[in-house]
């Protein structure tokens, strides 16, 4: 094979470990980011030293109040408008004192597809300031992506939602056309943590920064 489009075939992988290597570069602490998925004696998935698929519903909220972080904690039982499976919802806001990592702005989330408090949570959703980089860079390789194209703004942007699927755990972010594979790591992301692995979807697709490059590039023409 000629060198010329052996390159070319190799230019995506090269981008991909450039932007993350400049992540990397750049002067991060992970501390706190550490603490809050890594904290000791609390196997990933974890947040907060919350399990999804351990942890009661029960546990999880004396966690959240005695952490100092949260404010409006309201758990409500509620019916899925899709499939009709009652639920249990967490819904909380974060005060001054919350970490630096989270986005304070939006509430965060647990839910537990069980109508008693003392049953294990299933989901957590957290908002997050940071970059979809840094978390990959914390959580290693990815197991899927999913690229979910909504509708053309009146400028013609094209949105685009991105999740990045690990071992339990989501990295959401929203992306405009034009886009390259510098612009999927450096977006802020939101994380939601599961008790169980996430099923294949039919717009969920295998890790491939490649297959991704070329799926982007193709989303914006």
């Amino acid at each position: 094979m000629p060198r010329f489009y052996l390159r070319l075939l190799l230019l995506p992988l090269l981008i991909f470990t450039a932007v993350l290597l400049l992540i990397r570069a750049q002067p991060y602490d992970d501390h706190n980011l550490r603490q809050l998925l890594l904290s000791d004696g609390c196997p990933a998935p974890c947040f907060m030293g919350i399990r999804p698929g351990v942890t009661t519903v029960k546990e999880a909220i004396t966690r959240l109040e005695a952490s100092g972080w949260v404010t409006d904690l309201q758990v409500t039982k509620a019916e899925s408008i899709t499939d009709g499976e009652s639920y249990i919802s967490v819904r909380w806001n974060w005060n001054t004192h919350s970490s630096s990592v989270i986005e304070t702005a939006f509430p965060a989330y647990i839910f537990s597809y069980e109508q008693d408090i003392r049953s294990a949570v299933d989901e957590i959703r957290v908002p997050m300031k940071l970059k979809s980089g840094h978390i990959q860079l914390l959580l290693q390789v990815p197991t899927m992506y999913a690229l979910i194209e909504g509708m053309p703004d009146a400028f013609g942007k094209l949105p685009m939602a991105i999740t990045i699927y690990y071992d339990r755990v989501e990295s959401s972010s929203y992306l405009e056309c034009p886009v390259n594979m510098r612009d999927v790591w450096v977006q802020r992301s939101n994380l939601t943590f599961y008790s169980s692995a996430q099923s294949e979807f039919g717009y969920t697709k295998k890790w491939d920064s490649r297959q991704l490059i070329r799926t982007l590039k193709s989303n914006c023409g």
